[in-house]
């Protein structure tokens, strides 16, 4: 199933945002189009040969109806019904736009970003005073998946075999099915660049971090809401130690968006909701880190012991920013 995993932080200035985001790309895999013509039955509207949906589409395309819906001419509050509430949309942020402080940048290490080509996303400006927007990160995992044929259908049957087929499944089983090589691309980016996707994480970052909120005393902790509309969301909310931030920390949320089938959300939610805390744990561990070091390099360079309010900031302006955080 495919996810949209991003980070957002409430910021001071703009609110709920989010920094970066990782979804799926569209796939083109000429075997898995092969396989898609025998495992899905075409509809009326839809050819044989039509090439599956991208995961945007399996996502997060709104339901008209339900198969036992009566119709449109019904009660609209039901996400089921054929016209769904109206809900508010986000448009997409201008790329080449400066509207950015440095807690919602979107950075990469000096090391990466000096290698790009000139005028690349996330490349330095000619005068060395910017960026050229945020960048675009792409990482390829190779994997090795069945090749489906008409002979070999993807869903077993249901019904148990019976007594007299054991022979025949002993050495079905001991055949090898044909495979082919299937790889998948993850692109990383500020936010997803498809509108639809775009609104539905904004949303997700305003709702987790302005309106859900944890059990009273704890500081971080899972979060699982969603509807049939907009979908689900897994998000685990953390805060990082800042003096000065308001309450001397800030909000932190990793985000999954799973779509609209709560069921397959629900069965990843304890897979994605542990490697989230491990996630948040150790940036957690890596900001309380650089404050004590920050502290330490202040009362060598005055003398003087830090007191509380006078401790560098870990967001907002300057250096001390998640980024730099994670590059420690």
């Amino acid at each position: 199933m495919d996810f949209i995993l991003s980070l957002a932080h409430f910021c001071e200035v703009h609110g709920p945002t989010s920094i970066l985001c990782t979804q799926l790309a569209p796939q083109t895999c000429t075997s898995c189009l092969h396989s898609h013509q025998y495992t899905h039955s075409p509809s009326p509207t839809s050819s044989p040969t039509s090439p599956p949906p991208s995961p945007d589409e399996w996502l997060y395309n709104t339901p008209l109806s339900s198969p036992s819906s009566p119709g449109a001419h019904l009660s609209t509050s039901n996400p089921y019904f054929a016209v769904p509430p109206r809900k508010e949309s986000y448009p997409l942020p201008d790329p080449t736009s400066c509207d950015t402080c440095d807690a919602c940048a979107f950075l990469v290490p000096s090391t990466l970003s000096s290698n790009l080509p000139a005028g690349a996303p996330g490349s330095p400006t000619l005068d060395g005073k910017g960026r050229h927007g945020s960048p675009v990160l792409r990482t390829t995992q190779s994997i090795l998946v069945p090749t489906l044929t008409h002979n070999n259908p993807s869903h077993p049957s249901s019904d148990p075999p019976s007594p007299t087929s054991s022979a025949s499944s002993t050495s079905s089983a001991s055949t090898t099915p044909p495979t082919h090589t299937h790889r998948l691309t993850y692109v990383s980016t500020r936010h997803p660049p498809n509108p639809g996707a775009y609104t539905l994480l904004r949303r997700a970052c305003i709702r987790t971090l302005s309106c859900e909120n944890l059990p009273r005393g704890s500081p971080s902790g899972p979060l699982y809401f969603g509807d049939p509309i907009a979908g689900y969301t897994v998000a685990y909310v953390f805060r990082l130690p800042d003096p000065r931030a308001r309450g001397r920390r800030r909000t932190y949320a990793l985000l999954a968006l799973g779509g609209r089938d709560a069921w397959r959300v629900s069965a990843a939610y304890v897979r994605l909701t542990r490697k989230f805390e491990q996630i948040a744990a150790r940036i957690v561990a890596l900001a309380e880190k650089a404050l004590e070091t920050q502290n330490h390099e202040r009362r060598d360079s005055t003398g003087m012991p830090n007191g509380r309010g006078s401790a560098p900031s870990l967001g907002g302006s300057g250096k001390g920013t998640l980024s730099d955080i994670i590059r420690v």
